[in-house]
């Protein structure tokens, strides 16, 4: 966010913007012509990467507003899948209704979707400025714990995302290629395998598992895809006899920058480069059971300026220690 070069011992409007982000000093900070036009000036690509949501929609709007509001704004938002798409709470699976006894956010994606996501539009356009409205897009894939046949009914063509309700901003991805757009114009190349390894070949598309010709189609397109976006691992990353040998073939057949994967509800990690691919696993967006403590790695961010110069690096706040199941709400508000 180059704006000039400051006089001698002055700060540079950088160093003023963070300073007030520092000292939580947001007033006005979006209506400043000149704060605005440096938050305009940035070509760089924010891309936030969540893990398994489960329903927990408003926890993760809480942590990435936050995030955003404190460092820059977010361009557009990934999802491994296990979204919890259940628009009907009594279509949900006995695992998720078992979970949401205790745990009621579980079902959070049917108060999500009432009204048209109204409950929601706060955290999408708000009062407070263009910094506090969270409005990049949505991409998410399937898991193992969705409605199937109300993902596979969304309307859509083939081979494109398919928006949840009006607004565009909530997109499910079947099996295929995407491209996010930058501001410049141009595209960052993504693969997408929702669902998990079937026992046997599957051929319906309305389970939790991937079918043979979502992989041979995707292994037949020979474009060069700079992000995987995948619900499982590779075999053997996590348990000797978990894992997908399709995800597998695609990370071989693509060689990716990076792999984004979730599924297992582990500490969110980046493993070594397999060749040009960082394979990276997030972390369920919950809390630890016993705790109650926010689990770690639940989110990154990637940040993209162009092909041959980007990052990922986990998210790791100050602001998370602290935030409990209890309290994110009051902790997190801005």
């Amino acid at each position: 966010m180059r704006t000039g070069t400051p006089a001698f011992g002055e700060q540079s409007l950088e160093e003023k913007y963070q300073q007030r982000i520092a000292e939580g000093d947001f007033a006005g900070l979006d209506e400043d012509p000149a704060t605005a036009a440096a938050f305009d000036a940035d070509h760089t690509v924010t891309i936030a990467v969540l893990g398994d949501l489960h329903g927990h929609i408003d926890l993760a709007y809480h942590l990435l507003r936050r995030w955003q509001v404190e460092n820059k704004k977010i361009d557009h938002v990934l999802q491994v899948g296990d979204f919890g798409a259940f628009p009907d709470p009594s279509r949900a699976d006995e695992e998720t209704l078992s979970c949401a006894q205790t745990d009621p956010d579980e079902l959070g994606f049917a108060a999500f979707m009432d009204g048209g996501n109204g409950s929601f539009m706060p955290y999408i356009t708000s009062c407070k400025g263009r910094r506090y409205a969270l409005d990049a897009p949505w991409w998410f894939i399937k898991g193992n714990h969705e409605d199937f046949q109300y993902l596979h009914g969304l309307n859509g063509d083939a081979g494109k995302p398919r928006p949840l309700g009006e607004n565009g901003l909530f997109n499910y991805l079947p099996a295929g290629l995407y491209a996010l757009k930058t501001k410049l114009g141009s595209m960052i190349s993504m693969a997408a395998l929702g669902g998990i390894a079937p026992a046997t070949t599957n051929q319906n598309p309305c389970t939790k598992w991937y079918t043979e010709n979502e992989t041979q189609l995707l292994l037949k397109h020979e474009q060069p895809v700079e992000i995987l976006l995948t619900h499982d691992s590779s075999p053997g990353v996590y348990y000797e006899n978990a894992g997908s040998p399709a995800v597998e073939r695609l990370v071989n057949h693509y060689a990716p920058a990076y792999h984004f994967f979730g599924h297992y509800h582990k500490s969110g990690q980046i493993f070594g480069a397999s060749g040009q691919t960082k394979t990276i696993h997030l972390n369920e967006v919950n809390f630890y059971q016993k705790s109650g403590e926010l689990r770690k790695g639940c989110m990154g961010i990637l940040t993209w300026r162009g092909p041959n110069e980007h990052e990922f690096k986990m998210v790791k706040e100050a602001w998370m220690t602290g935030v409990t199941r209890e309290n994110y709400r009051q902790v997190l508000a801005l």
